[in-house]
């Protein structure tokens, strides 16, 4: 099969064309949710508070400037420049969290998300791949890890302990739980079983 008659199947063929929005708007929607994470994460050690007419403020310290978002770094043409995602990606590299190869994998990511959002009918043209395909897996098990590591921190700032019966390793926030929710629906096809699930929940709550 050529390459354009395979172009016309993917934009014409109703199944092929559900597959790769469904599969190109997943890897926009985790990507973005991993960045927020990240974010949240670093800046949640650089957040100060302070009570401003009777009310709760809270502001993120000069430190997270001069630890991090001012940073610059070397790019491929050679020129410096700051890059906000990558120096918190090296923050959490420097406690652990992620290696350089992560962060390597990340950027490669990144890169294939932007091509999507900007490059979109060319990429339900062309078709996700096996190359997509990994790169997003890849993205869950970096976010199921960062996402685990600021939980368990959360809970120990919070004072509190997890019973013997959990799996402390695999503890995940609401929010991850939500992301790999949407996976099993959109891909794996327990949307029925969901809804059914969710269906019984609300009858029980009335």
């Amino acid at each position: 099969m050529n390459d354009k008659y395979k172009q016309l199947l993917n934009i014409y063929n109703e199944d092929n064309l559900r597959i790769n929005i469904d599969g190109a708007a997943y890897y926009i929607l985790l990507f973005e949710a991993f960045k927020d994470m990240v974010d949240s994460c670093v800046k949640f050690f650089y957040q100060t508070e302070e009570i401003v007419d009777g009310k709760l403020i809270c502001r993120i310290s000069k430190e997270y400037r001069i630890d991090v978002s001012s940073k610059k770094y070397k790019k491929a043409n050679g020129k410096f420049s700051r890059d906000e995602f990558y120096s918190q990606l090296i923050w959490l590299k420097d406690r652990e969290v992620v290696k350089e190869g992560d962060i390597n994998r990340l950027l490669e990511i990144r890169k294939r998300r932007n091509s999507i959002v900007h490059e979109l009918l060319k990429v339900l043209a062309d078709g996700l791949d096996t190359r997509d395909a990994e790169l997003l897996g890849d993205l869950m098990k970096l976010y199921m890890k960062i996402d685990n590591w600021f939980f368990k921190i959360d809970m120990q700032i919070l004072g509190k302990r997890f019973s013997d019966e959990y799996d402390v390793d695999n503890v995940q926030s609401l929010t991850a739980m939500h992301l790999m929710s949407i996976f099993r629906i959109v891909f794996n096809g327990e949307g029925k079983a969901f809804k059914e699930a969710m269906e019984e929940i609300i009858v029980n709550k009335i």
